[in-house]
């Protein structure tokens, strides 16, 4: 057995780890930055408003333009559920109803339609439909709701615990 097999992956010794933390922050950065701030300057002019948030717009996407160049730059790939979060086109962030719309789209395959709304690029996503995740977690919550229901199902000797989910 070679001796890299046997050890765990640390993360404090992973190649090019501050590259992986700058990008980490970046996106953070990009995604605070178009929060709203308070109610109290939500209230201000629109036109003062509307500047603002084309500034915060830009800032967004500066910071997601500065992430791709550290991970061309570095060799490191960004990851799919990242990458669906901003626009291939403009680097903007794609949050739904501000930057962003979602449509689900039936042709062939059910299709996940974002398009953006500063450019109007769009990306198209697959929805299966036998999307295991989503049974498993219906199944569980009908699980719990028949032990919540029948207190039967439990029984319980001196010396050890049964769980019988076949009782009804």
């Amino acid at each position: 057995m070679n001796k890299n097999q046997n050890q765990e992956i640390n993360p404090k010794n992973i190649r090019d780890r501050d590259a992986y933390l700058r990008m980490n922050f970046l996106l953070q950065a990009s995604h605070i930055v178009l929060q709203p701030k308070t109610k109290k300057k939500a209230k201000k002019s629109l036109k003062k408003s509307l500047k603002k948030d084309e500034n915060n717009f830009n800032l967004s996407r500066f910071y997601i333009s500065e992430m791709k160049q550290i991970s061309r730059k570095k060799v490191i790939r960004i990851s799919p559920e990242v990458k669906m979060l901003f626009c291939k086109n403009c680097n903007s962030l794609l949050i739904p109803g501000k930057t962003s719309t979602q449509r689900i789209q039936h042709l062939r395959q059910t299709h996940v339609i974002i398009r953006c709304n500063l450019c109007g690029f769009v990306k198209r996503f697959i929805v299966k439909k036998d999307n295991t995740q989503n049974t498993s977690v219906l199944e569980t919550q009908k699980t719990n709701e028949n032990v919540e229901k029948d207190d039967s199902i439990i029984e319980m000797n001196e010396n050890e615990i049964n769980f019988d989910f076949d009782k009804k």
